[in-house]
């Protein structure tokens, strides 16, 4: 589109000079640090929560079509090694090779508008982008679909329109728009650059057709898309996370949920601002820029598109940080210009240096532990539960385990749940499918209290929790009952029958001794202890006694992403 800027294709087709060796250097340091994060950050919930859709997908048992077809992409990972942890970062480097992906096609887009240089520190810019940076490899849609969108821009902003193309923009499109209903908040960019073509255009006609073939495609491309990714399922698909429970709430209040200001996520808008102070000042002053560098009106119109989707900040609940990965791609690219600015006054040492500050600094401070206690736990539960028996926990940690709930247990998956009033929670103890709980949540590690949050867990689900789980090792907590120290009588009940073995000092159950070690058959009902007790001793239910954990804390498993 060289005719975009109203003094010619000076500002196009500068280059970097003899001041490129810093820039790209920074650049290729700060990939090497996301790279080191890609293998040692810990996963956070969502990733684990992903990767067990993923496992879901491969056995046959998954059946929500929308936010998931990028689960085929990652069809392999779960080959490559025999455990987990090593499983998803295998999936996170193919993830980070679409992040890259990403920043050139930010480069690409951006240099329709403006010079190499200024091309180049947008997708700088973007890759150091606070949140942008340790999330663009997270195991979820957004690296996707972000990647997908911006392609699809790149092949219509640049050079001439075909009609190859325009298939190639529509059916890339469609596939967005499976990959994440956020596609619709790129529909200014697209919006912005055919207003952009149909200006420039001398065969007006011609380009309003190509425009039609793009719409045809991507309906189609969405069309065949789904019907492959969904001709699998297992049953009738359901785009709600509750299609277990008999009770799905309708489209439209499901999306007003989403739609929606929240404070707790307004502080991630809040912190991303803070990590990214230069990307979001060019932002506010990219207009401004604009006319600086003597965009003609329709290209400032086109780059207006561009940073149409931050506004989706002031409404989108669902704005944790990898959202930003998403998000802040098409503003890259208006913000090019601004950051040509900052570089011809302060040079592009200087601008490197600024842009690759934050993101070094987060590598640097990003938690080492972490990631060692979250293979710790996997790994012991494995060994403890052969069987792979269901649990509890917030998002599927153990992720090739089958977690009982499919929903989060917090926001509006619990109260989807609530809602339902079918307390599967309770009756799955029952049944003596939950082993164990993960109490990575503090829903859950209400409950475990006895003091359940208000409209979370159900009156049935508290009373076969309540005094059947016991705390093992830091957020493990496995079926059994505690027995506190004293010397009064001690009354318990049990909802259910089974071996229990005994922990600690002897004691006496319902007037028999019981010697540590030992195996009790208990009957469901309640049971007396009497004696004296100088420690509080548990009954682990099950035939042998839980071997003694790694020596490794065990009060957190996720970092704040």
């Amino acid at each position: 589109m060289d005719g975009v800027l109203a003094t010619g294709t000076e500002l196009r087709h500068t280059r970097f000079g003899a001041q490129v060796s810093i820039p790209v250097l920074l650049l290729s340091i700060c990939l090497a640090a996301q790279l080191y994060l890609v293998l040692f950050k810990s996963f956070n919930w969502d990733e684990f929560l992903h990767y067990n859709q993923l496992l879901k997908l491969r056995a046959g048992t998954f059946d929500e079509p929308f936010q998931s077809v990028h689960l085929r992409l990652l069809w392999w990972a779960p080959d490559v090694a025999a455990n987990l942890i090593d499983q998803m970062r295998a999936a996170r480097i193919f993830v980070w090779g679409v992040h890259l992906v990403t920043l050139i096609m930010i480069y690409g887009v951006a240099r329709q508008f403006t010079n190499a240089a200024n091309a180049f520190f947008a997708a700088f810019a973007y890759m150091g982008a606070g949140y942008v940076f340790t999330q663009a490899f997270s195991i979820r849609h957004d690296p996707f679909v972000t990647a997908v969108l911006m392609s699809s821009l790149f092949l219509m902003a640049k050079a001439q329109l075909t009609l190859f193309k325009s298939i190639c923009v529509g059916v890339l499109i469609g596939l967005a728009g499976i990959m994440s209903f956020k596609a619709m908040f790129y529909a200014p960019c697209f919006a912005g650059l055919a207003w952009l073509r149909l200006r420039e255009t001398p065969s007006k006609p011609q380009l309003l057709a190509k425009l039609v073939v793009i719409s045809v495609a991507g309906a189609l491309s969405f069309a065949v898309i789904y019907l492959w990714h969904t001709s699998g399922f297992p049953h009738t698909v359901a785009a709600t996370p509750l299609a277990h429970t008999g009770q799905r709430p309708s489209f439209i209040p499901l999306m007003l949920r989403w739609i929606t200001i929240d404070l707790p996520f307004v502080r991630f808008v809040l912190v991303e601002i803070a990590l990214a102070p230069l990307f979001f000042l060019c932002a506010v002053l990219a207009p401004l820029a604009w006319t600086r560098v003597g965009l003609r009106g329709d290209a400032k119109l086109a780059l207006a598109g561009f940073l149409a989707p931050l506004a989706s900040l002031v409404f989108y609940r669902n704005t944790f940080p990898y959202y930003f990965e998403f998000v802040l791609a098409p503003p890259a690219v208006a913000i090019a210009p601004a950051l040509g600015i900052v570089r011809e006054r302060y040079g592009n040492a200087f601008l490197s240096l600024v842009l690759s500050a934050v993101p070094l600094a987060m590598t640097v401070l990003e938690p080492r532990d972490m990631i060692k206690r979250q293979r710790a736990l996997i790994d012991y539960v494995h060994r403890e539960f052969p069987k792979k028996t269901g649990y509890l926990d917030y998002s599927s940690m153990i992720a090739d385990y089958p977690r009982i709930l499919t929903v989060l247990t917090s926001g509006n998956g619990i109260r989807y749940y609530y809602e339902a009033r079918d307390p599967i929670v309770g009756r799955e103890i029952d049944r003596g499918k939950v082993a164990f709980v993960i109490a990575n949540q503090e829903v859950i590690q209400a409950a475990l209290s006895g003091h359940p949050f208000p409209g979370t867990f159900l009156p049935d689900d508290m009373a076969a929790i309540s005094g059947n789980y016991v705390q093992q090792w830091g957020v493990l907590w496995r079926e059994g009952v505690l027995i506190p120290a004293g010397s009064g009588a001690f009354r318990f009940e049990l909802r259910r029958d089974g071996d229990f073995v005994l922990a600690g000092a002897p004691l006496t159950i319902d007037g028999a001794t019981v010697a540590a070690g030992s195996i009790i058959a208990l009957s469901r009902g309640p049971h007396l202890v009497s004696g004296e007790r100088n420690s509080p001793v548990t009954l682990w239910r099950g035939n042998r006694l839980p071997t003694t954990p790694p020596n490794i804390p065990m009060d957190r498993v996720f970092t704040n992403f």
